[in-house]
């Protein structure tokens, strides 16, 4: 569900892999994750457990894809209020910034 969304509504179309060194595998893993950005050679995705919806899937071809979360943006203050005491503190890294490209 997630690559059709991508078809439907963004200029990038996913293929089987062929004979290429960088591509995405999907497999099914503890949890829902992926790096984010192009990664050398296997840009391993993880959709195991938790990972039934496809919203799910576009987040994390979203990563795979070099989309980090909207809360890192070094300009988050100009739209977001954060409230960090309302989040897990091991989950916190979720909202580090980063620096503007």
């Amino acid at each position: 569900q997630g690559f059709n969304d991508y078809h439907r509504n963004i200029c990038v179309r996913f293929v089987p892999r062929s004979n290429v060194q960088n591509y995405i595998k999907i497999f099914s893993g503890l949890g829902c994750y992926s790096y984010v950005d192009k990664i050398n050679g296997e840009q391993a995705v993880s959709h195991g457990n938790g990972c039934l919806y496809a919203g799910t899937d576009v987040h994390e071809l979203g990563h795979a894809l070099g989309y980090y979360h909207e809360q890192s943006r070094s300009d988050r203050a100009s739209y977001l209020i954060i409230y960090l005491e309302n989040d897990a503190e091991n989950m916190r890294f979720n909202f580090n910034k980063l620096s503007p490209h």
